[in-house]
């Protein structure tokens, strides 16, 4: 053999002593608790029966008297919950609530058409150069964007077509489109 192999074999052989040794002391330790961790499981064990005038050993085997009692407590408690079945995905019909105005006294309930939400933004130029895609400029009061198709702007807007007369503008939040026209510069 050589030297760098005998030096491998000897330092292999030196740290498989010193795991076992390891090992070893490892299970010692578990199988046999210390001392001073006997001495404070003891403390508790007071501690415990003074508290409830058991033993420890008795409150883990259990005291069946007062198991019962719990047992039989609990078997003569009804549930008074609501009539829901919470194993079903069918809801139980509920009364039909009266619309009646208060103001007005008419039984039609009042319905509100609600407004589509408008998009306020302003289309005032675009940007074409060769091997990028089209650039729409818009704006939104004294906010700015640049924004290409399916980019979404002002975290709102998404940007679905754009040409050199208008642009056309989905509403993300509420899925309407909308064509917004090229403001012309005045001058």
């Amino acid at each position: 053999m050589k030297t760098g192999e005998k030096k491998k074999v000897a330092t292999m052989a030196v740290l498989l002593v010193i795991a076992t040794a390891l090992v070893v002391h490892s299970l010692q330790t578990f199988q046999a608790p210390s001392p001073a961790v006997n001495n404070s499981a003891a403390g508790a064990r007071r501690s415990s029966k003074e508290k409830t005038g058991r033993s420890r050993e008795s409150q883990q085997t259990g005291d069946s008297e007062l198991n019962n009692n719990a047992l039989m407590a609990a078997g003569q408690s009804s549930y008074t919950g609501g009539k829901r079945n919470i194993f079903r995905m069918v809801e139980p019909d509920r009364k039909q609530v009266d619309h009646k105005d208060t103001a007005t006294g008419s039984d039609k309930p009042q319905t509100e058409v609600p407004h589509p939400p408008v998009i306020n933004l302003r289309f005032y130029g675009y940007s074409i150069r060769p091997g990028e895609p089209t650039k729409a400029f818009l704006a939104e009061g004294e906010d700015f964007f640049v924004g290409k198709e399916s980019d979404i702007v002002n975290r709102r807007y998404r940007l679905l077509r754009i040409t050199n007369n208008s642009v056309l503008v989905e509403d993300a939040l509420d899925n309407i489109k909308k064509i917004i026209p090229l403001v012309q510069a005045a001058g």
